[in-house]
């Protein structure tokens, strides 16, 4: 019995038709020149420094200048940043619980959008300031490392994007 319904499952794998979905073109091919949009602030409350608008889009500034794109006021091809968290974190809980609580957060969406603003790609992006030493660091040194990680991981998501 167990032979027969091993030998039906692996007939019914071997006649399953075997189809191998093509690699979607990557969203920045054979883009020379990108328009970046302003940011766009999902939840207020989330946002602790005042110009973390201004922080993320110029780490999105040098993420895209840094994979050799050109930055023109329009173009087909626009990159924003939706933010919805930015903090220096909390020095009292690095403190006291430690374990990386209280770290500084950059936490967004990058979006690609063609020339009609619908949205050709996207993806999440979170990062955190170091746990290292975490505990005594002011809030702003825990913010800049967050945005120092955040320029990084977009330079690096971009170039998956090219």
């Amino acid at each position: 019995m167990h032979r027969a319904t091993a030998m039906l499952l692996l007939l019914a794998t071997v006649s399953l038709p075997q189809t191998k979905e093509a690699p979607a073109t990557p969203p920045l091919k054979n883009v020379k020149e990108i328009q970046i949009m302003p940011t766009v602030i999902n939840n207020p409350e989330k946002i602790k420094n005042p110009d973390a608008a201004a922080l993320v889009e110029k780490g999105l500034r040098k993420a895209v200048l840094a994979n050799e794109f050109q930055v023109v006021e329009s173009a087909p091809v626009k990159v924003r940043i939706s933010l919805d968290e930015f903090s220096g974190g909390s020095f009292a809980a690095r403190f006291i619980v430690g374990f990386g609580a209280g770290r500084g957060t950059v936490d967004c969406r990058v979006q690609i959008l063609n020339e009609d603003g619908k949205e050709i790609a996207s993806t999440r992006v979170r990062v955190r300031g170091n746990m290292t030493w975490g505990a005594y660091q002011g809030n702003t040194t825990q913010a800049k490392q967050a945005v120092n990680k955040f320029e990084q991981t977009l330079m690096d998501q971009i170039e998956k994007w090219k």
